[in-house]
């Protein structure tokens, strides 16, 4: 030894294990990634937090559908009627809205603007980062056939084609072969056994499922449907519901549906209520 004192010897030794500290320190910051991997994962936030690797949070997606102060008149024996007043809502991609009132309060002619099939008076709709206003009939007709799918109230299926036909008529009118996808999604409503049917061999709730199917088949970004329980019994009608939720989970298709049935409008993610042309209420679920 050198004669150093004890209280040097312990001074020396502190300023060694300092360095040791640093040192360490400086090697988790050059090898982050092996520093992180021998930390247990529930503390790898921290140690994330420790070398500086953070990630910005993502911003929300892009709405699939807005509504901007969306108006619709008419002017019936001399007099302007308001049907629809300054309607404005945003729908993110995968949500699943219902909009409810009582008959009259303007929900079809809502709908019917959102899917541009009748245009505002004022007001705008953006469909799928579209504007509507800005596309020809044509060119309205063209994103609908390509994106939305439709369930309506009466079914609409083709009389003189099955099931079956009826399911792969949206994919054919694209030049596709859609007779796979018909038969993967009759199994999924519980009609394997009825696709060689015509519709007037089916009940209602049939009827109904196989329109479904349809709006389906072509794997639409967003579904519109308008009253779709409203021709079938309760049974039916939970049925059919239930298919549009688990679609809409299991697929990430948005849905719009109009309903004047209160306790089928509570199955969605969001609720907005209409009164007289206007919305009276707006509930998240």
């Amino acid at each position: 030894m050198t004669g150093r004192s004890s209280a040097e010897l312990e001074a020396a030794g502190g300023a060694g294990a300092e360095a040791a500290g640093a040192d360490s320190v400086r090697d988790s910051l050059l090898r982050p990634q092996a520093h992180a991997a021998a930390i247990p994962s529930s503390s790898r936030f921290v140690a994330m937090m420790r070398v500086g690797e953070t990630r910005e949070p993502r911003e929300p997606p892009m709405p699939i559908l807005s509504s901007e102060a969306l108006t619709r008149t008419y002017v019936s024996g001399g007099r302007e009627i308001a049907v629809l007043k300054n309607i404005t809502f945003d729908v993110p991609p995968g949500g699943f809205l219902a909009i409810a009132g009582p008959s009259g309060s303007g929900k079809s002619t809502l709908l019917g603007l959102l899917a541009g099939l009748d245009r505002p008076t004022s007001g705008r709709v953006f469909l799928d980062g579209h504007d509507l206003s800005t596309l020809t009939e044509d060119q309205r007709a063209r994103l609908r056939a390509e994106r939305v799918g439709f369930v309506f109230q009466s079914f609409h299926l083709i009389p003189t084609l099955t099931a079956r036909e009826n399911i792969q008529v949206p994919l054919e009118l694209r030049g596709e072969d859609g007779r796979a996808r018909a038969d993967e999604l009759l199994a999924r409503v519980g009609l394997a056994d009825r696709g060689h049917h015509y519709p007037a061999q089916l009940s209602g709730g049939e009827q109904q499922r196989a329109a479904l199917a349809r709006a389906f088949c072509h794997r639409p970004r967003i579904l519109f449907a308008d009253e779709p329980t409203g021709n079938l019994d309760d049974a039916n009608g939970q049925m059919v519901v239930g298919l549009m939720v688990e679609l809409n989970r299991e697929l990430g298709t948005t849905v719009v549906l109009v309903t004047h049935d209160h306790e089928l409008a509570s199955r969605a993610h969001r609720v907005i209520r209409l009164r007289d042309g206007a919305i009276v209420g707006d509930s998240v679920h």
